[in-house]
């Protein structure tokens, strides 16, 4: 091995122990789980197939299974149907304001977009019950609404990555031809951009096939088990004491994963899964020469992003509507749209209750933001620049990437039960990269394809070593990487429900020369959710409070959008 690459080793060892210890692990752990089970005294013993043959004796099994399966199919193609004519319109309009405010939800946290829908769709007080006298919360349709709200601005905007790197030759090729407007984007566009749409298919696939968090919000709201999927019904075995099922449980969601994992490594390494067929594409040429061959008024693209931004800004402007209402107004029917006497009380209960979850949501998340930063980046450049690790690393990143969470909930338990963390500041924030570390990593790896070698190589002409090069002149220079990881990694860990919930019972002691406790912010607006009485203006006051950091930070990114989109896009 030649001396740089034992340099370029030091940089993504880091990284590698990490995941060794916090991937790794807890993959093998979920397999032995499954063959023990908790007996009274809470310890765990073996109980070989028991916990399978449990499956088939389970009456929820089959309607867990199956709402799993309606989201994975309805959820991605609805999403698809819905991106392609708005990645078209940000690309027409060319507006970063409404670029700006297309992506808001998908940078907001699940739990609090999945509260707004709540709100929205409430069946005693919501306003579109109200109007349109049809109740959400009876059908499982009410997720599939709340999982494309959450999952479509990606979409849309992994397809306008794509349209914008559309060649000007290939644009011009289509003016000469006389091909514009609809046929233009579905003879010549789309065919061009076929692995980002591709690559968006499967992310929604696993999005969707793995919900949690409007689960969780709305179980007090609908009928027992009627929209619960296997990500939720694990949690739910978990804390029932199941522990052996929970884990062939998560063992069943690894296997749909890792099969929809490969489709997406596939997909963004260039597979010959993104090569259609020379049929197929003929076929589709075909039938994109039916369409008509004309440009959309002008006044009639902004009318329709009008009403992509109506479902987009409609939840969150309404929980801000109900934040500021009172107790009466918010319970009064019809219900008021607008108050006449604006009230701050429910923003000073969520403060003053909720301050201990604050502090722990934002120390968590710096925590979890410098580790990330500080082991990913390095193990990225030295993946990217001197293909340390090769192929395999990088598809096992991208294959942690793709796994939900979830998966890894039981074996991190145990080892932060061992480690007698749980419950405290360090058992989310170790455990936190195991979801945030991969997208850092696939973010800068991709930013330092690009990133000029000189640089490096004139620092090791002055005399400094890899390491040292790259902490003191390289990571300096890589701050539009950086920034663009930095946002990604503060919002996710801000937004986090489910290790929370497994891993901490009670909010800070606001104590910091003995800190005890770490609920976060989440587990708060859960709490005041609550199953038996729900404090709807505290809820939506805490809602609001929980959009402020991700709305902040992507204000302070507005003009790195283009270069967000491009670093963690299709051609990685």
């Amino acid at each position: 091995m030649k001396p740089i690459e034992k340099w370029a080793g030091l940089l993504a060892l880091p990284a590698i122990i990490y995941f060794l210890i916090f991937t790794v692990y807890p993959i093998i752990g979920n397999v032995i789980l499954s063959f023990q089970k908790e007996t009274f005294t809470g310890a765990l013993v073996w109980a070989g197939f028991y916990n399978y043959h449990t499956i088939l004796v389970d009456p929820f099994f089959g309607l867990v299974f199956k709402n799993t399966i309606f989201y994975m199919v309805t959820v991605p193609f609805i999403d698809l149907a819905l991106a392609i004519p708005l990645a078209a319109i940000l690309k027409r309009t060319d507006s970063k304001v409404l670029l700006l405010l297309v992506l808001l939800p998908a940078f907001i946290p699940f739990v609090t977009a999945a509260v707004a829908w709540e709100l929205v769709l409430n069946p005693f007080y919501g306003p579109v019950y109200y109007f349109a006298r049809f109740n959400w919360f009876k059908t499982i349709w009410m997720i599939v609404i709340m999982d494309v709200w959450e999952s479509l601005p990606m979409s849309a905007l992994f397809l306008y990555a794509g349209l914008k790197s559309i060649p000007p030759e290939i644009e011009e090729a289509a003016k000469v031809d006389g091909i514009r407007g609809i046929k233009k984007l579905m003879q010549v566009d789309l065919p061009y951009i076929l692995p980002n749409i591709l690559m968006s298919l499967v992310l929604a696939i696993i999005f969707a096939t793995f919900t949690f968090d409007p689960i969780f919000v709305t179980q007090g709201e609908v009928p027992p088990m009627s929209n619960v999927d296997l990500a939720y019904y694990s949690y739910q075995q978990f804390f029932t004491g199941l522990i052996g099922y929970a884990a062939v449980l998560i063992i069943i969601m690894s296997v749909m994963s890792t099969i929809m994992s490969y489709a997406f490594v596939r997909v963004l390494r260039g597979g010959p899964s993104n090569r259609p067929a020379k049929r197929t594409t003929s076929r589709w040429q075909s039938l994109a020469s039916k369409f008509p061959n004309l440009e959309v008024p002008r006044p009639v693209v902004w009318i329709v992003a009008l009403i992509y931004l109506i479902f987009f800004l409609f939840p969150m402007v309404w929980i801000f509507l109900e934040s500021i209402k009172t107790s009466a107004q918010i319970f009064q029917i019809p219900p008021v749209i607008i108050t006449t006497t604006p009230s701050i009380s429910h923003y000073v209960s969520a403060v003053i209750q909720g301050m201990p979850f604050l502090i722990s949501s934002l120390i968590t998340a710096v925590g979890v933001m410098l580790i990330t930063i500080f082991i990913g980046t390095p193990a990225a450049f030295a993946m990217s620049r001197y293909n340390f690790g090769g192929d395999k690393l990088l598809i096992y990143v991208l294959f942690v990437y793709t796994l939900p969470s979830i998966i890894f909930m039981l074996p991190l338990y145990e080892i932060m039960n061992a480690l007698h963390l749980i419950n405290t500041f360090w058992a989310l924030i170790l455990t936190y990269p195991v979801f945030v570390l991969p997208v850092v990593i696939w973010l800068s790896y991709n930013f330092y394809k690009n990133f000029p070698k000189h640089v490096d190589e004139a620092a090791q002409v002055d005399g400094m070593n890899l390491v040292s090069a790259f902490f003191r002149v390289i990571l300096p220079m890589s701050m539009d990487g950086v920034m663009i990881a930095i946002l990604y990694s503060f919002i996710i860990s801000w937004g986090a429900l489910i290790f929370p919930l497994v891993l901490t019972y009670s909010p800070f002691s606001m104590n910091l020369a003995a800190p005890y406790g770490a609920q976060t912010y989440s587990i708060f607006i859960g709490a005041t959710l609550g199953h038996e009485s729900v404090h709807y203006g505290s809820l939506a006051a805490a809602s609001v409070i929980s959009l402020i950091p991700p709305a902040i930070l992507l204000y302070m990114m507005k003009d790195r959008l283009e270069r967000m989109y491009r670093v963690g896009g299709a051609k990685g």
